[in-house]
């Protein structure tokens, strides 16, 4: 393999798994504007979903406590129905909120958005210190697999708070064995699902954001041109009109000065 050949994959990972750079304040401040106009359905739709979805695992709840019963005890039962159903008034919240003004901001979304998807993280770790292994590992270790897909895949987080959300969940889970030893032998393949799980979000993460600053860009510089060919035709314009003028007070001034006789 040559050198350019490394060199276009050296630029090609760079370009898969680097954070996008900034634009310039105000320039990104017009971005910012546009991204959370443009994601705001979406975003409602996603915490109607999310909602919808965490009420809709209490079944799983239920499921676990009837098919397991001398493990899954009522004691478990009802500390796990209880941190399910304090976390509905607060994704309850969240959506009613997104109907608000302040969420047409795209910090404040994303804090909303991020904020109750690290919560709901840490409710479903939760569980898990709460449920023995493996049920813990095979019913509710999947929990937070969904909230990875929401996410990266409905949230429509940039690359900022997407890696807030990667560092407090992994550092969650590795405090969380250390100190209950929660998954005991099922931990490996739990955080190796977690890691490339994270990994291949990331990558959609990035190239989202990437995708839309280039759009951005795009529009913009599209913009900047309109703008200069409409001050351009504007200066041909008033040139136009004071030649037309001054040809009119010429004529005004001398009628018959352009008449022979």
């Amino acid at each position: 393999m040559s050198t350019s050949h490394f060199a276009r994959l050296a630029n090609a990972l760079a370009i898969t798994f680097a954070k996008p750079e900034p634009f310039s304040e105000d320039k990104e401040k017009s971005f910012m504007a546009e991204y959370a106009a443009t994601h705001l359905w979406g975003r409602r739709a996603g915490l109607l979903i999310a909602l919808a979805t965490w009420t809709a695992f209490a079944y799983w709840d239920f499921y676990v406590r009837k098919h397991y019963p001398t493990v899954f005890t009522e004691n478990i039962f009802q500390s796990v129905l209880l941190i399910r159903f304090l976390a509905v008034p607060v994704l309850l919240a969240a959506l009613v909120f997104s109907w608000t003004s302040h969420f047409r901001h795209e910090k404040t979304a994303s804090l909303i958005l991020l904020t109750i998807s690290i919560l709901s993280g840490f409710g479903i770790m939760a569980m898990m210190v709460i449920t023995p292994a493996p049920l813990n590992y095979e019913y509710y270790f999947v929990g937070v697999m969904l909230v990875i897909s929401f996410v990266f895949g409905i949230a429509n987080l940039q690359t900022g708070p997407l890696r807030v959300f990667i560092s407090a969940l992994f550092a969650a889970l590795i405090v969380q064995e250390a100190a209950f030893n929660t998954l005991g032998v099922y931990f490996f393949p739990a955080i190796f699902y977690f890691v490339f799980f994270c990994l291949t979000g990331w990558v959609v993460g990035v190239k989202m954001e990437r995708n839309a600053r280039d759009h951005f860009e795009a529009f913009f510089s599209l913009q900047q041109k309109h703008r200069h060919l409409e001050q351009h035709v504007a200066e041909q314009n008033a040139a136009l009109a004071k030649n037309i003028i001054g040809d009119a007070s010429g004529f005004l001034n001398n009628p018959s000065g352009g008449v022979p006789g």
